[in-house]
């Protein structure tokens, strides 16, 4: 600010001799020329305002952005927990519409047995053994094992006579 005040004085002639009697001026300074002047009290405002910039944006810790996390489904809560009949429920209603593991061909079902079936449960995985189906394809008693995924929700992801999930 004291760079732009002073271009802007010496601009205007001053005083330099005053008579001591009458205190009257006598003899002027010269003023600095309006192209010297001029830049000298622009480059004082910009100084100005550059160091209030500064002065600003170093106060405030700056703020940087999120980081993105990639969402994962949460892993299920005790009320969520795959249990058994749900479990039972689902693989059942593949069985009926779909089939094993997709091959479409729906299975005509006789009898269902879930007396001996268990669920067990892994974080967001979960196996269900010991379900005993009876088609009429075969009309004899298979045991049947399913594999489960938590993903918002449990889906059922693949349905076998082979004991182990993928």
């Amino acid at each position: 600010m004291g760079v732009t005040y002073g271009a802007l004085v010496s601009m205007m002639p001053s005083c330099r001799v005053k008579r001591a009697v009458d205190h009257v001026c006598v003899e002027y300074t010269d003023p600095l020329p309006p192209k010297v002047a001029f830049p000298i009290a622009f480059g004082g405002l910009c100084a100005v305002v550059l160091g209030g910039v500064l002065l600003a944006t170093a106060s405030e810790p700056g703020e940087q952005p999120p980081m993105e996390v990639p969402t994962q489904p949460a892993l299920p809560d005790t009320s969520t927990v795959l249990d058994k009949t749900n479990a039972v429920g689902m693989a059942i209603a593949q069985l009926v519409l779909v089939g094993f593991d997709g091959e479409g061909k729906e299975s005509n079902l006789l009898g269902v047995d879930d007396t001996q079936a268990s669920v067990r449960a892994k974080g967001r995985r979960a196996e269900l053994w010991n379900l005993r189906i009876r088609s009429a394809a075969d009309e004899a008693w298979r045991s049947v094992g399913a594999c489960y995924e938590y993903e918002h929700e449990w889906q059922l992801k693949s349905l076998t006579t082979t004991p182990g999930c993928r």
